[in-house]
């Protein structure tokens, strides 16, 4: 199984800290630690491949090469991640959606084929016997 981990871009607010980054030589404010732990959580046989769209781009060879993108995100990232799941329904790649954003929004409207809500150490088990 290769998954892939997406990290939506933060818009341009005065929280985004965009110019003092460049001044601390720094890409991006947070790190996408939710998705880093999940990753370390994912089983040892799946390949795993991390992208933080805030410091490199998402390309089309990515998605081509995942069975699965999961997304996490907060409100303030919405729309980026919104455009995400479109990108990966376009391609019929399955699309899994967490972290605080899908506790603050409905899941009909993610469009993405799962949406976790709560702890993923609370749910990883059962996510396994979805996907064995």
């Amino acid at each position: 199984m290769n998954a892939l981990l997406i990290y939506p871009q933060f818009p341009e607010t005065y929280w985004s800290f965009k110019h003092a980054l460049s001044i601390e030589g720094k890409c991006a404010a947070q790190p996408p630690l939710g998705l880093m732990t999940i990753a370390a959580m994912l089983r040892d046989s799946w390949r795993k491949r991390l992208i933080d769209t805030n410091v490199e781009r998402l390309k089309d060879a990515d998605l081509a090469w995942a069975d699965v993108m999961l997304v996490s995100g907060m409100q303030v990232q919405q729309e980026h991640l919104a455009s995400i799941i479109e990108r990966c329904r376009v391609r019929g790649l399955r699309t899994v959606v967490g972290g605080p954003i899908a506790n603050s929004m409905s899941a009909v409207e993610f469009k993405a084929d799962h949406v976790v809500i709560g702890e993923a150490e609370d749910l990883i088990a059962t996510w396994y016997a979805i996907w064995s």
